[in-house]
């Protein structure tokens, strides 16, 4: 069975991005072009919490809240990684928190020598250190939800993160004692986007996406780091859905070959299985996109940046309660390249 899936026009429009578009700032250069001495004194305090895990002179705690990852292709041969931090509301008593990520690449000889040279402290290079201000509402019972994102080359990396709820311009002792650092270490994946090997971004579930009249200026584009170019993704918090609502998986596909220079000859299948009794079964499946010279708007060009853009939106009155794998096939019909991407979510009883 075929089902109808509502396709956006935002999706197979016109899509160049710049998703990073000038190098990260060092949390001190920061602190010179944006904030106060104190709010400086503020990023230094857990700068100096993820300098002694990084020595080993302090352990991070296990798990003092959660952080998950998805992956864009960047500039400059970076991938961009923005990230969101799951924290339990009953750790902060405050609208306001702060917060340092320093993210460590794979050993680069070179730049180790050249640090040594420079720093005596013995802390690895930085692929990326930067700092932010959070400002957070307390909602349901749910955890706070906020994201940022880094740039770094693919590759293993050692990302720290160090939060606490901010102390304001003069804190007293008590205040500070109550606001302890949370310290997360984890050991990070990325993927090199930039190896000319078919491949996607990370596939999205949107909750809502919008056509933004232009671009982010720099600072919203901080707090709003899933918004490329002039599209603003809201991913959605969880894979469960009610049959009243939409599944909106979006991506973007990487590395096609062209034809003319110009043009992709991409395929993008999306077939639904479900978890029964017996095992997997096969579902349904959404007609599939096509992207070349035929239904690509005339002015995209792949030279001046523009990006395939999968998706859709496909209703879920006729999915019965249940277990589902969604697989997306991107098949590259240049070469006869493919690669494919699963997706699972729960479709619950109304």
């Amino acid at each position: 069975m075929i089902i109808n899936a509502r396709r956006l026009i935002i999706l197979a429009a016109t899509l160049a991005v710049a998703l990073i578009a000038a190098p990260p700032a060092t949390a001190q250069e920061a602190c010179q072009d944006r904030f106060e001495d104190w709010e400086c004194d503020e990023f230094r305090t857990l700068t100096q919490a993820i300098v002694a895990a990084i020595g080993g002179e302090i352990v991070p705690e296990a798990d003092p809240f959660e952080m998950s990852f998805d992956f864009f292709k960047g500039t400059d041969g970076n991938s961009y990684a923005p990230f969101t931090i799951a924290l339990d509301q009953e750790k902060v008593d405050g609208s306001r928190l702060v917060m340092v990520a320093y993210v460590i690449g794979p050993p680069d000889p070179a730049a180790e020598a050249e640090a040594e040279n420079d720093d005596d402290s013995g802390v690895p290079p930085s692929a990326f250190n930067d700092g932010w201000f959070v400002d957070v509402t307390s909602g349901d019972d749910g955890p706070l939800r906020f994201s940022r994102a880094f740039a770094v080359p693919g590759g293993a990396h050692d990302v720290f993160i160090a939060l606490r709820q901010s102390l304001g311009e003069d804190p007293d002792d008590e205040e500070e004692e109550q606001a302890p650092i949370m310290l997360l270490h984890q050991r990070v994946d990325v993927p090199d986007l930039w190896n000319n090997v078919l491949q996607t971004s990370s596939i999205i579930l949107a909750s809502d996406v919008e056509m933004l009249a232009a671009p982010l200026g720099d600072e919203e584009q901080i707090a709003s780091p899933y918004t490329l170019g002039n599209i603003q993704i809201r991913p959605k918090v969880s894979r469960e859905y009610t049959t009243d609502e939409e599944l909106f998986p979006i991506f973007l596909v990487y590395n096609p070959g062209l034809v003319d220079g110009q043009k992709p000859d991409v395929t993008v299948e999306y077939n639904f299985h479900q978890q029964t009794e017996a095992g997997e079964e096969y579902f349904n499946r959404t007609a599939p996109q096509e992207f070349n010279g035929q239904t690509l708007p005339a002015e995209w060009n792949a030279t001046l940046g523009h990006q395939i853009t999968g998706g859709f939106a496909v209703p879920l009155a006729v999915f019965p309660a249940g277990e589902y794998r969604l697989e997306i096939k991107v098949v590259d019909n240049t070469n006869s390249s493919e690669v494919i991407q699963n997706v699972l979510f729960t479709v619950l009883e109304s």
